[in-house]
């Protein structure tokens, strides 16, 4: 059983960091040549990034402490507990984390800076997931 659940942690983590990577391609490509169908992938690469990132740490708590954080906010301040990222940091991914949100409840109420903030902060998502594997 605990080496199926490495395995599965070691797929969200990959996962998330693909779509990481596939994020700032997308940002690099709207940069160049905006157009509605590259703010699109950007944000879908973002929302995904988020989602898996999301599932990957709610994992690690689960599985590690028995903890199952309620919401993103309790997930990003057990984190920050943790001593893995500090109180920018953490304001950073709650950020990340309600643009998310925005984006995916509110019809694309985002702009492009909330979208290049988003991927701003993937390299916090990157440290986080690191710090999570190290441990094992």
């Amino acid at each position: 059983m605990g080496e199926f659940m490495n395995y599965e942690r070691e797929h969200l983590a990959n996962l998330c960091l693909k779509f990481v990577e596939r994020a700032v391609v997308a940002r690099d490509e709207f940069s160049s040549n905006p157009d509605e169908v590259r703010f699109n992938s950007l944000a879908l690469e973002c929302m995904q990034a988020m989602n898996y990132f999301e599932a990957f740490a709610a994992l690690v708590f689960k599985e590690k402490l028995g903890l199952e954080p309620l919401n993103y906010i309790q997930l990003v301040d057990l984190i920050m507990e943790k001593g893995i990222i500090n109180d920018e940091e953490s304001a950073k991914l709650k950020r990340a984390f309600h643009l998310r949100n925005k984006f995916a409840h509110k019809n694309y109420d985002i702009n492009d800076n909330d979208l290049y903030e988003m991927v701003d902060g993937f390299k916090i998502i990157e440290k986080v997931i690191a710090q999570f594997l190290k441990k094992d």
